[in-house]
């Protein structure tokens, strides 16, 4: 069996009785134009997938303290050990047996139910990670990944209420690691649509996502550049809506400002200048426009003394670098020796 599409293209009466149910009218020549159902049924009868279905869910990117913002549940990073975001929930629990020194091997995770007023969120999720040294760019999506594919196989517990979506906070994962902003947001971003379109009742479950920092000028470029992703995978984002559709976000679209990962000019800088101006629009901007990744490297926590941990990895960053750039001013004098040291082993 085929199916027929009938046409009426001239006469002055329906040749069916069910009028236009069982025909399209195009009697009105070349200024005629079939109608949306009429080309969907084309499509379907061809094998091409009918109007694909968006499915909407909130988006945005926020200001905040991590302790201080109101969600279903706070995903947190865990490299290994506490460092910036996981340590600040930690210390909220001082109270707890858990929130002492602990290491999550691979594969375990840490889902605390009922905060219970310690932190604003109501249920905390602590995702194990490779260190910080070994974290990059895929480890940011897989991160996220293994974040949501815990938090589906949860939902079956209470971590929202009367059959309400979720709503889920993380942070910002990579530049605190030295990554670039712009390649580490887009690879956060591509995870979370991973995530919502492959994994069984992603979108049915999630209704709100929320990236959260507490520096206001960071929120601000990220908002900027996740417009420049959305836009980029042909994805609507109105008023903190995001519009996606049922299926897995093609990656076959280069992101703009994406570049090859080994790419990159290195910045020997302290942590503070991380989040300023300077570093963001004297540095990063001229590097991307270079064509290369701005990654950085913190060194005002280096000691001599840690020569066997520190030397090896950072010396091998240094080596693999297209540009070297020492942000001379913000390193303390008594640290300068380090990046003599660093410099020297890299460029031998």
């Amino acid at each position: 069996k085929k199916p027929i599409f009938p046409v009426l293209l001239i006469g002055s009466s329906p040749f069916f009785l069910l009028k236009s149910k069982q025909f399209e009218d195009m009697r009105d020549g070349l200024s005629a134009t079939p109608s949306p159902e009429f080309i969907e049924n084309l499509k379907v009868a061809l094998g091409h997938d009918a109007k694909e279905t968006k499915h909407e869910i909130q988006f945005d990117i926020v200001k905040s303290d991590v302790r201080e913002f109101e969600c279903d549940v706070l995903i947190l990073k865990h490299a290994k050990a506490f460092y910036g975001a996981d340590r600040l929930v930690r210390n909220a629990f001082k109270d707890h047996a858990w929130s002492g020194d602990m290491e999550l091997r691979a594969g375990q995770h840490l889902f605390l139910e009922e905060t219970s007023g310690h932190i604003c969120a109501k249920n905390v999720l602590f995702v194990p990670t490779v260190g910080l040294a070994q974290f990059n760019y895929s480890s940011i999506r897989k991160l996220v990944m293994d974040a949501f594919t815990i938090l589906l196989e949860k939902k079956d517990q209470k971590t929202a209420h009367d059959g309400e979506k979720l709503h889920i906070a993380m942070t910002m994962h990579g530049v605190m690691s030295g990554l670039d902003e712009n390649h580490s947001l887009n690879h956060q971003l591509q995870g979370l649509m991973d995530a919502l379109t492959s994994l069984p009742n992603g979108l049915d479950t999630i209704g709100r996502i929320s990236i959260i920092d507490w520096d206001l000028s960071t929120t601000e470029r990220l908002n900027s550049l996740a417009a420049v992703y959305f836009k980029a995978k042909k994805i609507d984002w109105n008023d903190s809506l995001l519009g996606l559709p049922s299926t897995k976000v093609a990656e076959d679209e280069t992101c703009p400002g994406e570049i090859e990962e080994e790419s990159y000019a290195l910045t020997l800088t302290s942590k503070d200048a991380f989040t300023g101006d300077m570093f963001h629009y004297g540095i990063q901007q001229p590097v991307h426009a270079m064509g290369l990744l701005c990654e950085s490297m913190e060194i005002s926590s280096f000691s001599l003394k840690d020569e066997e941990t520190i030397l090896q990895p950072n010396v091998q960053r240094i080596q693999r670098s297209k540009v070297i750039i020492i942000d001379v001013d913000c390193i303390p004098n008594n640290q300068k020796e380090i990046i003599y040291l660093l410099i020297g082993c890299a460029l031998g």
